[in-house]
């Protein structure tokens, strides 16, 4: 058997399992536990589950992978090897492979380091290194008062290091990629990038 956590007054859902357990008392061991969570979860959950496995050293992409080599019939499958390819990538949440998938795969821009530090006690989402450019993805609550200030004092210190900042929250890369990626686009022309932004499904006019 398996289990997950949810709120309300009986916070365990008990379901029976198609994997073997192992061990005494039975239980599946992490790899196995996380695959079966993202079975069950909408594309969000999926990028969460597999961020947090990861980036908290619980397992790593490579079992996580070969496990799912051997799992043909998965629900989400498919979905998860997506998403499982971004966080092995480097992007730490939901909101970073939306980014990934949506803004910059989807529109052929070229493919940002993730999590790079460019100046001293910082970490970045997403750099363009060759072309100055980083990009900060604020998640849904975005950043306020404090968090506000600490951000536009380090990107005025990146800006004097000749690095520009870009920020898009939540509901920029849910509801707005294409608007978005043509931001960066935009930006990214004026910095020595010679590549051309490509129409999505989504994009306004596309099929004209």
């Amino acid at each position: 058997q398996s289990y997950r956590r949810r709120l309300g007054p009986n916070p365990w859902i008990f379901h029976r399992g198609t994997r073997r357990p192992r061990g005494s008392p039975p239980h599946l061991g992490v790899e196995e536990t996380i695959l079966d969570l993202c079975a069950d979860s909408d594309p969000d959950g999926i990028s969460a589950w597999l961020a947090l496995a990861i980036t908290e050293r619980r397992t790593t992409a490579t079992r996580l992978a070969d496990l799912l080599s051997d799992s043909p019939c998965l629900r989400n499958r498919k979905l998860i090897v997506e998403c499982l390819e971004a966080v092995a990538g480097g992007s730490h949440s939901p909101l970073e492979v939306r980014y990934r998938r949506d803004v910059e795969r989807c529109h052929g821009l070229p493919a940002g380091i993730r999590q790079k530090s460019v100046s001293e006690g910082t970490c970045s989402d997403v750099v363009y290194e060759e072309f100055g450019t980083i990009t900060e993805l604020d998640g849904r609550q975005g950043h306020r008062a404090r968090g506000e200030t600490r951000d536009a004092w380090r990107d005025s210190s990146h800006l004097a290091l000749g690095l520009v900042t870009l920020r898009f929250g939540w509901a920029d890369v849910v509801s707005r990629s294409c608007e978005v990626a043509a931001r960066v686009a935009q930006v990214l022309r004026t910095r020595g990038w010679s590549g051309e932004l490509r129409f999505c499904p989504e994009c306004p006019g596309h099929d004209t």
